[in-house]
């Protein structure tokens, strides 16, 4: 009896190949599945190193999972392989090699690469805002910071809510209300930990950690987390929290969340796990 349909060994046509997987990346990007972009996106580049809708798409996983630079080197490759914006939107591009410029403790790029952003696209609130916090970072520059933050708030005010001012007072009580947020065993930790408030963090700093800390971080224990060998009874000397990041979140609610989370972070790189998360 003869076979009613083709019969045989066949493959997609590489170039058609490749659009059924940038399609694939695109949809999971807009659906927020940066993992499987990450994925993805690297799976194709092992393929084709120079494939540019890929390394964008990477690169905005990685921001977006907090793999800094991960991200600036994709970017940084989208810059040299599509420097005219033919493939991917020359603003789309700079404004994501400006942030991820700024988490990696390079400023003075986030700066540059975010006033091209906002030359090529004024209305882009992203851009105002990287600027703004790249600003804050340069000496003399406050002013500039300012207007950025306004412009940025201006633009799209949900996003970046431009903070009412606020007395150290008001952060005394966001703390407070941090620490009801988290678990006994992390405040009875915080009990016996000095709470101080520093406008932003120093940036060499945190460049001397590997990886870098972003700049935008809310807080940080001062000294050397215990390791298997050391005293697990140990404490930090304090805690700082860098207000002028915290009020970047947003509202009250929003920063009680946040420096919960944050507070939540640094202490368990100091307590030893649990009966419960050892079993």
């Amino acid at each position: 009896m003869d076979d009613d349909g083709p019969v045989g060994v066949w493959q997609l046509h590489g170039d058609t190949r490749r659009k059924l997987r940038i399609e694939h990346l695109r949809t999971a990007a807009a659906a927020s599945r940066w993992d499987d972009v990450e994925l993805e996106a690297e799976e194709l580049l092992d393929e084709e190193a120079n494939d540019i809708e890929a390394l964008f798409l990477l690169g905005e996983a990685s921001i977006a999972l907090g793999r800094f630079e991960v991200a600036r080197k994709a970017y940084a490759r989208v810059t040299v392989l599509d420097p005219a914006g033919a493939v991917v939107e020359s603003a789309a591009m700079l404004a994501g090699l400006a942030l991820a410029c700024f988490h990696t403790g390079s400023v003075v790029e986030a700066a540059e690469h975010a006033r091209e952003v906002v030359r090529l696209d004024p209305q882009r609130a992203e851009a105002h805002h990287v600027l703004s916090m790249a600003l804050d970072f340069l000496p003399g520059r406050s002013t500039e910071a300012l207007s950025a933050r306004v412009l940025a708030a201006r633009l799209d005010p949900t996003r970046y809510p431009l903070p009412a001012p606020r007395k150290s007072t008001h952060f005394e009580e966001l703390i407070t209300l941090a620490l009801e947020q988290v678990d006994a065993r992390v405040r009875a930790f915080y009990a016996r930990v000095p709470f101080r408030l520093q406008e932003l963090p120093d940036l060499e700093e945190l460049r001397g950690h590997a990886p870098p800390t972003s700049p935008a971080v809310i807080a940080l224990t001062d000294g050397t987390p215990p390791d298997q060998d050391d005293d697990r009874d140990l404490v930090p000397d304090g805690i700082r929290v860098f207000v002028r990041n915290l009020e970047r979140v947003g509202g009250t609610e929003e920063m009680v969340r946040a420096l919960a989370h944050e507070l939540d972070e640094e202490a368990h790189l100091w307590l030893t796990p649990d009966a419960e998360e050892e079993s």
